[in-house]
């Protein structure tokens, strides 16, 4: 009732809020002797009121906000709590998918799960105006036989073959498994884990929003190997900086510049270099690969991180999109 009031108090008097609050409660239903005994005495207390006034959350900046709350003490007492509570977080990560870190965040601090939430709200705030026109066609062929005249005109057709590859080669930069890693091993002692993880992500997504506004205008048939060029080079400077978490999320905003655009270009040229009739099961098998690598660079990333450290197994990936640059210039 005090944070209600304190949120109008020019326009109500505390009388006039507690007497709105009781034709409320009596319209519900509840007795005049109930309203009488919870009101007696009732007054407002100006230590509430200004408390609610000064709430860090919106009278500080991020940045500031961020190294008030984020101390060595809280990032001690959530490990424990990560510790005492094992069991309970485990049990809910396998029946709810709840992670155990993210839990512990919130707990302690709510900025892991505001910006997650805010990121979310701007997401869907972009995507609701978009509408998909998708035009239904009706197939009279046995699935089987689909499935085998996809894979028939998917194996014939190597400049297809050559498309899917390349496409794949996105997959690359599945980074979650480096970014997540990088949170543990070398961030923790300076910021939160879920924190630096919901941060770099953030900070990934935005340059993937951004990077086609600018790249798509530029991008084309004829320069696309030095994209791939430069989407390599962009993840070594990367691997360079991950020792330090404010450095390496400037450069991690540029790997994530160019990854969507050469994803939604390399995309389009595999629609354009197949057969409507063919279309929807090339795309499928394209998810198949392009998955598939998604998968081969985490188990690369989980296997090789500890023997040769997170920098030199950003180094490889970079230097795959090398390899995939010349393969473009020699093939296509």
């Amino acid at each position: 009732m005090t944070s209600a009031y304190a949120n109008d108090t020019t326009a109500h008097s505390f009388e006039s809020f507690l007497a709105d609050i009781r034709t409320q409660a009596s319209s519900q239903g509840v007795s005049a002797i109930t309203l009488d005994q919870a009101f007696y005495g009732l007054t407002p207390n100006p230590k509430v009121i200004k408390f609610d006034r000064s709430q860090a959350e919106f009278s500080q900046n991020f940045w500031r906000y961020l190294g008030s709350r984020v101390s060595p003490y809280r990032l001690k007492n959530g490990k424990k709590l990560l510790q005492e509570h094992q069991a309970t977080f485990q049990h809910n990560y396998q029946k709810y998918g709840v992670p155990p870190h993210i839990v512990v965040a919130f707990w302690g601090t709510k900025i892991a799960f505001i910006i997650d939430a805010l990121f979310f709200v701007v997401a869907l705030l972009i995507f609701l105006p978009i509408k998909l026109e998708i035009p239904i066609q009706k197939h009279t062929d046995n699935f089987f036989t689909m499935l085998k005249d996809g894979f028939e005109y998917t194996k014939n057709n190597s400049i297809i073959i050559k498309m899917i590859f390349l496409h794949a080669t996105v997959g690359l930069t599945s980074f979650d498994t480096i970014i997540t890693l990088l949170a543990n091993w070398q961030y923790k002692e300076i910021i939160a884990v879920p924190l630096a993880i919901g941060i770099s992500n953030a900070v990934r997504a935005i340059a993937l929003m951004i990077g086609p506004m600018v790249v798509g205008k530029i991008i084309n048939k004829n320069n696309i190997d030095i994209f791939l060029i430069l989407q390599g080079i962009f993840i070594i400077i990367w691997g360079m900086t991950q020792h330090n978490f404010y450095i390496s999320l400037g450069s991690l905003f540029f790997v994530g510049f160019l990854t969507s655009t050469i994803w939604s270009y390399t995309y389009a040229l595999l629609q354009e270099k197949t057969e409507t009739k063919f279309l929807g099961r090339v795309l499928a098998y394209n998810e198949m690969i392009f998955m598939a690598t998604n998968v081969a660079t985490s188990l690369f990333i989980g296997f090789f991180a500890s023997i040769i450290g997170l920098s030199f197994v950003s180094y490889i990936i970079g230097s795959m999109f090398f390899v995939s640059a010349i393969w473009y210039k020699k093939y296509f």
